[in-house]
């Protein structure tokens, strides 16, 4: 019998259009008889023969679905197609990937930082049920918008994920037992020394995230300037990232880069112990940041700046960042006070009016277009 060239014959869902393919799988948009949309994880049809390939789609499944936090994507349905491809159906998000995000340029810090503490709070979550993702990279956390609530960080692909026995969820204990394999599992510039090494420890899900953060702040990932794979992997054993530059320093705060510096400490105990620990050290930071604010120096930040000259401000410095304490000495925010001020004023905003988020960005990248043409021009 020919097998049908519609991937999904057998379920419930009508396929709209791919989203996203990966190694062992492939997302798709689809619709269910009631016109309602989602997204759908289909196992490639090279696995079906997999016994692991298939058991680690059922470990998503149940991950999902005992989960259920509002930072993890939602499970909706699972099942098996004609040919006998598992698939996961979960909710459609909408936005981007932090990757696609960070491809941009730098994120405003408070944002980044808020971004990482909504991601950590469904790493918490999980870690809560004894399972380590394994994965932890800007592309696997979806910036989810929504016109009714602010920006909201997803975690997503649990499809390499470690189920630790002696700490795990009842509920995933028979799953647990048919994932015992010692691969390593991982993204080469995000992977944790340890892992590398054998060991399974939920820290190594906030080394991974303290890369994600450095990358949201600094707009350039761990070893930006290591292509090879091997290379990369020895550099996680053994080397340190290169410190920021002063101008990165002056716009970031070296209090951020003191806590990143230690959530991708080589020793897993130098570490904070658990993904609570990380979201009250950056709580502990953003207040600090708050009280900057209070210690304004007054001058123009006694008027705020609209959102385009706010999106100017930021495209400017994202495209001539060796000039950026004079482009912010132009706007009357020379002071790291004043800087700290507008930043969190305009957090504030975003925060009570989310459409504004999106109307940012894409002024940012208009403005930063036309800065980058310039310098071009001018060699």
């Amino acid at each position: 019998m020919a097998l049908s060239r519609d991937p999904l014959a057998g379920t419930p869902y009508r396929k709209l259009r791919l989203l996203r393919a990966g190694g062992m799988s492939k997302v798709y948009e689809v619709e269910d008889g009631r016109g309602r949309v989602f997204a759908l994880k289909l196992l490639r049809r090279e696995f079906v023969t997999s016994h692991r390939s298939i058991e680690r789609m059922r470990l998503e499944k149940e991950i999902l679905r005992v989960a259920n936090h509002p930072n993890v994507v939602r499970l909706r349905d699972a099942g098996a197609t004609r040919a006998g491809l598992p698939y996961i159906v979960m909710d459609r998000l909408y936005g981007s990937t932090l990757q696609a995000r960070v491809a941009r340029g730098a994120l405003p810090v408070l944002a980044a930082v808020r971004y990482v503490r909504q991601a950590l709070e469904g790493l918490s979550a999980v870690h809560a049920l004894g399972v380590m993702h394994r994965d932890i990279k800007p592309e696997n956390l979806f910036l989810s918008r929504s016109s009714r609530q602010s920006p909201r960080v997803m975690l997503l692909d649990f499809g390499g994920a470690k189920i630790l026995r002696e700490i795990a969820h009842v509920e995933l204990l028979s799953v647990a037992i048919s994932t015992t394999e010692d691969e390593v599992i991982g993204t080469a510039r995000y992977i944790a020394p340890e892992v590398l090494q054998g060991s399974l420890d939920q820290r190594a899900d906030l080394y991974m995230m303290g890369h994600v953060l450095h990358t949201l702040v600094t707009g350039r990932e761990p070893f930006h300037e290591i292509e090879d794979e091997r290379e990369l992997i020895a550099a996680q054993l053994a080397k340190t990232i290169d410190p920021p530059s002063p101008a990165t320093i002056e716009r970031v705060s070296i209090e951020l880069f003191d806590l990143i510096h230690r959530v991708q400490a080589k020793d897993p105990a130098a570490r904070p112990g658990t993904a609570q620990e990380f979201i009250a050290a950056l709580g502990q930071f953003v207040a600090h940041h708050q009280r900057l604010q209070k210690q304004s120096a007054p001058g123009r930040t006694k008027r705020t700046l609209g959102v385009g000259e706010y999106a100017k401000l930021i495209a400017a410095m994202r495209a001539f960042p060796e000039r950026s304490a004079a482009i912010r000495e132009q706007y009357g925010l020379g002071s790291a006070h004043a800087w700290a001020k507008v930043q969190g004023w305009w957090e504030a905003q975003v925060q009570a009016q989310p459409h504004l988020a999106a109307k940012f960005d894409q002024l940012v990248e208009r403005y930063y277009r036309r800065f980058m043409a310039r310098r071009d021009e001018n060699g």
